[in-house]
């Protein structure tokens, strides 16, 4: 059972972890198996900034009549991460008591908001310091996210990454005493090889294509199910998370 990841599926470095600012870059074609899923990895996104992960399917290593893929319906293969919407862990900076926040300014997440009080008070979401909001946090969206604080400084993440999901920050940006940004991003297309409309799987091939607005550090990964695995179903899908 040690071996069971590893006799199912390989693992193929597509980009390697690099910075990108303001252009795209295409890795190289592979041959596709059964199941493909890509998985790219951004660091810390300005608010401003974007990173968009392409898909693309060719009939040859040289990328002839690459495209985008489509699957079921209208989904295709390509996801754009844009500042601190689907982010993967989120960084929140409060203010110094010399310098807090202006009251009434506010941090959304998922949903939930969280407003700069003159006191704390978790049951409603209101708070002064780094600490009460992570008090706050905890207490409203424990169930499925955990907050811990360094200094001023909060860092949010989700509590069990395993059951998937994003977070999103849409509360009131302040210069210098109220700032939220993303520490990391992740986001996963998922490709069927039958989707690609090719009659031969020994035809197709894919590559990972990833471009920013902005300067950000990303890599891409591609897993596969192995060759020699049996041929299971026929799944026509693009699936992205």
């Amino acid at each position: 059972m040690l071996d069971f990841l590893p006799d199912k599926m390989r693992t193929i470095v597509m980009l390697p972890s690099q910075s990108i600012a303001s252009t795209n870059v295409t890795s190289r074609y592979v041959k596709a198996a059964k199941h493909n899923t890509f998985v790219m990895e951004t660091a810390a996104i300005a608010d401003s900034e974007t990173a968009k992960l392409d898909v693309l399917g060719a009939s040859d290593t040289a990328g002839t009549g690459a495209g985008l893929i489509t699957g079921l319906g209208t989904v295709q293969s390509t996801k754009t991460i844009t500042g601190r919407l689907a982010a993967g862990a989120l960084t929140i900076f409060v203010g110094t008591a010399a310098l807090l926040p202006t009251v009434g300014k506010t941090v959304i997440i998922n949903g939930v908001t969280y407003t700069m009080a003159g006191a704390l008070s978790a049951a409603d979401g209101e708070f002064v310091t780094a600490a009460h909001l992570v008090t706050c946090i905890n207490t409203l969206q424990g169930d499925t996210l955990i907050a811990v604080a360094a200094g001023t400084t909060v860092s949010v993440y989700l509590l069990d990454p395993r059951k998937g999901g994003t977070l999103t920050e849409t509360g009131t940006l302040e210069a210098t005493k109220l700032v939220q940004g993303t520490l990391f991003a992740t986001t996963i297309i998922t490709v069927a090889c039958d989707s690609l409309n090719m009659v031969d799987d020994d035809d197709i091939y894919l590559a990972a294509k990833a471009t920013t607005v902005g300067t950000i550090l990303l890599s891409v990964m591609l897993y596969q199910e192995n060759q020699s695995n049996p041929n299971y179903g026929h799944a026509t899908v693009v699936r992205v998370y």
